[in-house]
């Protein structure tokens, strides 16, 4: 993935891609082959965002290398590009826990449990949970009003059985 993520990082170095003061990553050149002269060639394009919601939240950038697309996490582009390469065992923390928000004031850099300990204390996340303690409490009452169960797992990005789990109250007892 880091090895992804130096050839994306070219991109932006090549101008192909901008990152603005508000942590957005904007495709502002097109790679293409010119068959003619028969070389890789850039072209100006129309400025529009280059980040792709995951599933997960996260924002991610593609870029073709060697023919084949390759991707990173824009919150880690973000950071590289202001602060310079984030060293090895290191990651890109959001301070707010907004996914999508990379704002170089919201990014910290943390080691995964300095990270761990953020999403615990910070912002209510239990270890390797995605919901939170109020989550699953709008969760639970959300299911006794009738809401179907792959309706909520769909809203809070997780999976039907952890939907199942808060609102039984196997997990984030009441």
């Amino acid at each position: 993935c880091r090895h992804a993520e130096d050839h994306v990082y070219e991109a932006v170095e090549r101008g192909e891609l901008e990152i603005d003061p508000a942590g957005r990553v904007w495709r502002v050149k097109k790679r293409g082959w010119d068959r003619w002269a028969h070389e890789l060639r850039s072209t100006p394009c129309p400025r529009v965002r280059a980040e792709q919601a995951q599933s997960r939240g996260y924002l991610t950038v593609r870029a073709m290398r060697d023919g084949r697309r390759v991707w990173a996490l824009a919150h880690r582009l973000v950071w590289r590009h202001v602060h310079g390469p984030i060293p090895p065992g290191m990651e890109v923390n959001h301070r707010d826990g907004a996914k999508a928000n990379n704002w170089i004031g919201n990014l910290d850099l943390l080691t995964p449990s300095q990270n761990a300990r953020h999403a615990r204390d910070v912002l209510g996340h239990a270890p390797g949970a995605k919901l939170t303690a109020s989550s699953a409490a709008d969760v639970r009452r959300l299911v006794a009003d009738g809401v179907p169960v792959a309706a909520l797992a769909a809203r809070f990005g997780v999976g039907v059985a952890a939907i199942r789990s808060a609102a039984t109250g196997r997990t984030w007892a009441p």
